[in-house]
């Protein structure tokens, strides 16, 4: 399973609705496929729970009970952003980031079930696909298609798998190389496609700098840094800056 293309995601939310209800969807599947999460896990976020400085996202609770500090694009971090100033988003210490918007429900965690099912009506009316079966049927994409997406960008941009373990919330580096379906050739390439240094490992994303160091998200780099931490991966030297 290797996530859907770009083109497939575009089609895929062009379906969406321009409601508060749209777009609150559009922000959740936006967290699954640029941030890798779970659907339970983007269905449970808190408002507290982004930073938007970093920007970044705290998992509290990833598939058993392990929290994890996940980076994220600006443009999704602009999405959230927007979406905390929606003016009919629920409010309250115990609101999710993402809620149920009206009935009895409103203000209450989303079911991840509802979450597949809406993929799943999108996925059809958008002709995006995850197979064909032997009769013919065409099987819609599911919310964990979205993760898969997020996964297989980060590799294919150089990411060692080991950091794309940490990214996804794996407690095993073995269950990630199962995962992105990848031989011990290509883990083995992208492990001498690092760039490491004593105090961690700089990676950068097209337009976007994190920096890990020492499993650390408190950790921020000034710009200046940052586009040397940039110019040293790019070139694939070790950064001391």
């Amino acid at each position: 399973m290797r996530g859907i293309s770009e083109d497939e995601y575009r089609r895929l939310v062009g379906e969406i609705p321009d409601t508060v209800n749209g777009r609150r969807n559009r922000t959740m599947f936006e967290t699954m496929y640029s941030a890798g999460l779970r659907t339970h896990e983007a269905c449970e976020l808190l408002p507290v729970d982004f930073d938007p400085t970093s920007p970044s996202l705290s998992v509290r609770k990833g598939k058993g009970d392990k929290p994890r500090w996940v980076p994220i694009e600006d443009d999704l971090a602009a999405r959230i952003e927007a979406w905390l100033g929606e003016d009919d988003r629920p409010r309250g210490p115990k609101v999710p980031l993402l809620p149920v918007m009206s009935g009895k429900g409103r203000g209450n965690a989303i079911n991840p079930r509802q979450v597949r099912k809406t993929i799943e009506r999108l996925a059809i009316r958008a002709k995006v696909f995850r197979t064909v079966r032997e009769d013919g049927t065409q099987v819609p994409i599911s919310p964990h298609m979205l993760r898969h997406s997020y996964a297989h960008r980060m590799l294919l941009n150089g990411m060692p798998i080991s950091m794309i373990q940490r990214l996804l919330g794996h407690s095993s580096v073995t269950t990630t190389q199962r995962y992105l379906q990848v031989g011990d050739e290509v883990l083995g390439d992208m492990t001498r496609r690092a760039a490491w240094s004593q105090s961690g490992w700089k990676y950068s994303l097209s337009s976007s700098v994190r920096c890990w160091i020492n499993g650390s998200p408190q950790t921020r780099l000034p710009c200046a840094r940052a586009r040397r931490i940039a110019s040293c991966a790019s070139s694939h030297e070790v950064c001391t800056t």
